[in-house]
């Protein structure tokens, strides 16, 4: 939706033109950067943009018989694509703003529960994808010790030591 509003808006504002898939060629791409640089648009948002640009773009292409349209692989050349990765740096919280989090009581417990799902996050380090994993056979001798399902195949073993509050948290749910 953001890439379609996005598109709509170079429309609207810069060509004053509804763009079709076969409008889509290298010159395209080069007011379209344009249009977005003008914009304000961050490098890493302009390349994001491009990102799901050319997603989209390979849906349509791969389908194109089937949906008897008219589209090239122009998007594919070099020189298509602009902007760049943005790089960011960590900002973590600080230890008053864990604690703030910590000691805040939700009234709505859907809310407390990914408050607590969110601070084992912080405590532990583990990702959002291993929390529901975990299981008390997991806990041993004050360590959180499991294999991350991300590197699961590279037989890799986290064996983290728990805080006070991660340990309280981890036995509580």
């Amino acid at each position: 939706i953001t890439l379609a509003n996005r598109i709509k808006r170079f429309d609207d504002e810069y060509v004053e033109k509804k763009t079709y898939l076969e409008d889509i060629t290298l010159i395209w791409s080069d007011y379209f950067e344009k249009w977005l640089t003008q914009e304000n648009y961050a490098k890493g948002t302009i390349e994001k943009t491009y990102t799901l640009l050319k997603t989209v773009l390979n849906h349509y292409y791969d389908r194109r018989d089937e949906l008897s349209i008219t589209i090239t692989d122009a998007y594919n050349k070099r020189g298509f694509k602009r902007g760049s990765k943005s790089i960011n740096k960590a900002n973590p919280l600080t230890e008053e703003q864990l604690m703030c989090v910590y000691n805040h009581k939700f009234t709505i417990k859907n809310i407390e529960k990914v408050k607590k799902m969110i601070l084992i996050q912080c405590f532990t380090g583990i990702r959002y994808g291993d929390i529901k994993r975990i299981r008390p056979s997991n806990i041993v001798d004050g360590y959180l010790k499991f294999k991350p399902k991300k590197t699961e195949n590279n037989n890799i073993e986290v064996s983290q030591p728990l805080n006070k509050y991660a340990d309280e948290l981890l036995k509580e749910v």
